[in-house]
């Protein structure tokens, strides 16, 4: 073991007391030191010098950053890092275990069940991470702590500091000139620094780890690095199958994990953990499927939107099975135009099906043809065509989707038969409003509410108060209320008065039941809104309801149960903007910033005209403290819609974070009493507080906090209430939001339950 170096040991001396050298590496020194400030043992690694000096002192901080903030139980937590006289550094808890490479290299194999157990409780780790945007890069057994019968995964973001100039010498990797590890595990698009890497590259450095945890060697063998990485290229890797030493099944979940192409491994660590708990590469039990989008034989704008109109009613067909998980209409029409081949899309997905067809429509008459193709072999299970009229096309419709169900061998309930051949528009022109005025709705911007408004007018011209328009209709009166509108407690009363009468009449109606819903959302009465959209999800699943569902747990401060919500709608609805703004929420609400980058970042590629999207990538900029880039933002954001007051409210952050309170509050009084919500209420607050005006910041929040009251985010991780924590009046409204998630929690759990 090294020496300890006095410098480095009076550079870091106010916060550590170094005790002993306890490993070595090609890119740091490992030490066992003691916390001064809070008395307990940690793990000091220093990063050589040579190697600091190539990374640079910046971006080994900024990667340190985004991995600090990863919180799971089989992660080694960050609890430090920083610069000392010149020496990079960054500090985890102690563990007293041993690493999986010490134990390999005394045991040199370990039995089936416990290598698998190991590979499992990585593949947590690794898909937790992976969904917040987070590539370890260098998955290794001396990465892999094991420590009371579990394991722990140790030096996230240290391989993305280090660079991508990896250079062969002997038997190591090195990145200009220094040794940073070994090639055993690297993925083949990491050995050809490809550029985009994703959750795949460790998927397959995994499988590489539980090869060698099974034969006690590694799966490529080689005289040098070189050689090592030569032989990825030389064919599939080493197969376990016929050896005796494992399963037949986790002997194919190897293979896939190791797979040459990343579009032919897992799609995510999940899915290999799942393979590996079953011991088969099985499909699951709830099988997966896409629609892809109907192609338009004719070509013609006027025809685009019957093409779409069937994919998605398809859809919305298939989503009423709960035997089927079937990805929303909102990412599978961002599939229009994709010319990848199918099996990239599922894996892409996490699906196993994907129903592919055409639509030629010429006049009054309508040929239809489609295809299930099942992705893992690129075979097609089933294809058929059916010829009618415009008169008969849902009935068509519904013949595609009842042939579906039957080549996966799904068997419907009574109930969800009954609910598949019920069509509440059966006018194909009304139900292309609909459809239109659907994809409009959610952008929030004054423009696309009076194009939404006016579809929906058209549609209800010729279907009179037909349930679906005027449920649509009162949904976008909330939207209105939350853009330049206000809310109107005396129009959203003839709203909800309304839908009470549609419910009373249409009961199977989940539309219906999901706006009484978001009425008592925007009221504040979080249980009833809960109680609603539940309802209408156990009529019908749109991930609209999922978001809603979400967002009521987020207001009552139940931020775990947000996050499990938040996860599912990314699973179901992987390309649609606000799941991911949601997953960037579910981050940023428990106190992880940086983690709440990446997401947010996600959600804004997917709609970067989003009044919604651009508004909450400025506030993760403005919780980050990165206020050039948030200056940047607010200037897009006015653009989109300068006279939404979430717009103002963005502005006015902007200006007091950059210290021009004066402006600040001008901008906030533009705003007014429009009658905003809890939400937005909560952050105008924000925004007077930051902008030096604590009277009426205290009072908009302790008015926020009766509808929505994130406790812990308030009390604790909000870093705009520092100036006031100290108030009694802050302190007040701390115990009074405390109480009322408890009491959110406790009747939310009750209702859960009833």
């Amino acid at each position: 073991m090294p020496r300890l170096d006095l410098a480095l040991e009076a550079a870091l001396s106010d916060r550590y007391i170094i005790e002993t050298a306890i490993g070595e590496g090609g890119m740091a020194v490992v030490y066992r030191a003691k916390d001064r400030k809070h008395g307990r043992t940690v793990a000091l690694k220093v990063m050589r010098a040579e190697v600091a000096s190539d990374i640079g002192a910046q971006r080994f901080l900024d990667e340190i950053r985004i991995a600090a903030q990863l919180n799971h139980p089989h992660i080694v937590a960050l609890h430090d890092s920083g610069e000392a006289a010149g020496w990079l550094y960054y500090v985890m808890p102690y563990v007293a275990g041993e690493s999986l490479r010490t134990r390999l290299a005394r045991e040199e194999s370990l039995p089936e069940p416990e290598a698998v157990a190991i590979v499992r409780e990585i593949c947590d780790a690794l898909s937790y991470a992976h969904r917040l945007g987070i590539v370890h890069r260098d998955i290794k057994p001396e990465n892999i702590l094991l420590f009371e019968g579990h394991a722990t995964l140790a030096d996230f973001g240290i391989a993305r500091a280090v660079g991508s100039a990896w250079i062969a010498e002997g038997d190591r990797l090195t990145v200009a000139g220094h040794a940073i590890g070994t090639p055993a595990y690297m993925s083949p698009e990491q050995i050809t620094a490809e550029r985009d890497i994703d959750g795949r590259a460790d998927i397959y450095s995994l499988g590489c780890v539980l090869y060698e945890m099974l034969t006690g060697r590694s799966p490529f063998a080689g005289a040098s690095a070189g050689a090592m990485m030569a032989a990825r290229f030389r064919g599939d890797a080493p197969s376990l199958e016929g050896l005796g030493i494992v399963g037949d099944g986790v002997a194919r979940a190897v293979a896939c994990a190791m797979a040459l192409d990343p579009v032919d491994r897992f799609e995510t660590a999940t899915a290999f953990a799942d393979a590996l708990a079953s011991t088969s590469v099985a499909a699951p039990a709830r099988k997966s499927i896409v629609v892809l989008p109907f192609t338009n034989l004719r070509s013609d704008a006027e025809n685009e939107y019957f093409s779409d109109g069937l994919t998605e009613e398809i859809i919305s067909d298939l989503s009423k099975v709960a035997a089927l998980r079937v990805i929303s209409r909102t990412s599978a029409m961002m599939l229009k135009g994709n010319v990848e081949r199918i099996p990239a899309i599922a894996r892409r997905l996490g699906v196993r099906y994907a129903l592919e067809g055409s639509i030629r429509k010429a006049g009054n008459s309508v040929r239809i043809s489609a295809q299930l193709i099942d992705a893992t072999n690129d075979s097609q299970l089933w294809s058929d065509k059916y010829t009618g009229t415009l008169d008969d096309v849902f009935d068509l419709q519904e013949r595609v989707s009842r042939e579906i169900v039957h080549a996966l061998d799904v068997t419907l309930t009574a109930d969800e038969d009954r609910r598949l051949a019920w069509r509440p528009i059966a006018d194909a022109r009304v139900y292309d409003f609909y459809l239109r005025a659907r994809q409009g709705m959610h952008r929030m911007s004054a423009e696309s509410i009076a194009r939404t408004a006016a579809l929906l007018d058209e549609g209800l011209r010729l279907a009179p108060d037909n349930p679906l328009l005027e449920a649509a209709k009162g949904q976008l009166e909330i939207w209105r209320a939350k853009t330049s509108a206000g809310y109107d407690e005396a129009l959203m009363r003839r709203v909800e008065d309304r839908a009470l009468e549609l419910a009373a009449k249409h009961p199977t109606l989940g539309e219906v039941h999901a706006l009484l819903g978001g009425i008592a959302l925007e009221r504040g009465d979080l249980i009833s809104a809960i109680r609603r959209v539940r309802r209408a999800t156990a009529l019908n699943s749109f991930p609209e309801w999922t978001l809603w569902l979400g967002f009521c747990y987020l207001s009552g401060g139940a931020i775990q149960e947000f996050k499990a919500l938040a996860r599912e709608l990314v699973d179901i609805d992987p390309l649609w903007q606000p799941s991911w703004g949601q997953l960037a929420a579910s981050e940023l609400f428990d106190g992880r910033f940086a983690a709440a980058l990446p997401p947010a970042e996600r959600a804004l590629t997917l709609d970067p005209e989003g009044l919604l999207s651009g508004w909450f990538y400025a506030y993760v900029l403005a919780l980050n403290g990165r206020l050039a880039e948030l200056q940047v933002q607010v200037t897009r954001l006015s653009a989109v819609d300068a006279e939404s007051p979430y717009t103002r409210q963005a502005v006015a952050l902007a200006d007091a974070l950059a210290g021009n309170h004066a402006r600040a509050r001008e901008v906030l009084t533009t705003v007014g009493d429009l009658g905003v919500d809890a939400h937005l209420r909560f952050h105008l607050a924000e925004s007077w507080i930051a902008a030096g005006d604590h009277d009426r910041g205290l009072r908009e929040l302790s008015q926020a906090t009766e509808g929505f009251h994130p406790a812990a985010f308030i009390a604790m991780y909000n870093p705009l209430f520092q100036t006031v924590r100290a108030d009694p009046r802050f302190k007040a409204i701390v115990v009074e939001a405390e109480r009322r998630s408890a009491e959110f929690r406790r009747r939310a759990i009750e209702t859960a339950s009833s």
